[in-house]
């Protein structure tokens, strides 16, 4: 059965209907950073509105539980089990469902004053927000061949450079590091690699919350299809060869 790796703003709009009929076809699965970034959201406590919408998104994961499969590590360890393959997963996923079950009996008046704790990545930003300055200067050399230039492999090692230390940071030992395939990480590497293409040619820089959105596609591999409705990630998928990867199936929220 075809696997479909959902974006966090699916379940924003999903209904009981969607997902029982879907999951006729496909494998409805929800990687654990989609379930960090809706505990950690500030949906949580931006409005009384956003905080219901994200109930909604909680609730439909919550009371469909049978025709979801997770993914229950994150998106370098998900990489590094290619060859560590008796990797356990750091974060729990039995803790972050019992979290939401919690959320669910509470009320905004409640939660209005919290404020969750999101990991901070601004180092992992400020790294690749420098790094694009090597794209910078291929652009700068070859303004007129910049289009036809090949950079994949260098978005590659990019990833690697960045993920391979990230690991030996919370204690990976460097025997288990590992090598990245384009062939297996097709969907992340093109995608990345025209995110930072654009970059490279704009005073844009990467944000923190721009990485659930780039890093999910971690989870993707040839077969499997990707959920999401957020205009830019379609874009940058379509613009990098990839439209064949998406799932289509669309209804309509307002995260206001």
């Amino acid at each position: 059965m075809t696997r479909v790796i959902t974006d966090t703003n699916i379940w924003y709009g999903i209904s009981d209907k969607d997902i029982q009929e879907i999951s006729e076809k496909y494998k409805l699965c929800v990687p654990i950073i989609v379930i960090n970034e809706l505990y950690t959201s500030r949906n949580l406590w931006k409005s009384e509105y956003t905080f219901n919408l994200l109930k909604k998104a909680v609730k439909a994961i919550l009371e469909n539980l049978q025709y979801i499969e997770f993914i229950h590590f994150d998106p370098f360890e998900y990489m590094l089990k290619q060859t560590a393959l008796d990797l356990k997963p750091r974060l729990s996923l039995i803790d972050y469902i019992s979290d939401l079950q919690a959320l669910l009996q509470l009320e905004y008046n409640q939660v209005k004053e919290i404020r969750p704790h999101r990991g901070d990545i601004s180092d992992l930003t400020n790294f690749i927000n420098e790094k694009s300055i090597e794209y910078k200067k291929l652009v700068d050399s070859n303004k007129q061949k910049f289009k036809k230039l090949d950079t994949k492999k260098y978005t590659e090692n990019l990833i690697l450079s960045w993920a391979n230390d990230n690991l030996k940071m919370i204690g990976i030992s460097s025997t288990e590091l590992f090598n990245l395939s384009h062939e297996k990480n097709e969907l992340l590497v093109d995608t990345f690699d025209d995110i930072l293409r654009e970059v490279s040619k704009s005073d844009k820089k990467i944000k923190d919350n721009d990485w659930i959105d780039i890093f999910n596609l971690t989870y993707v591999a040839k077969g499997d299809l990707y959920w999401t409705m957020e205009k830019s990630k379609l874009r940058h998928i379509e613009n990098s060869g990839n439209k064949h990867y998406l799932f289509k199936r669309n209804f309509s929220y307002n995260l206001r």
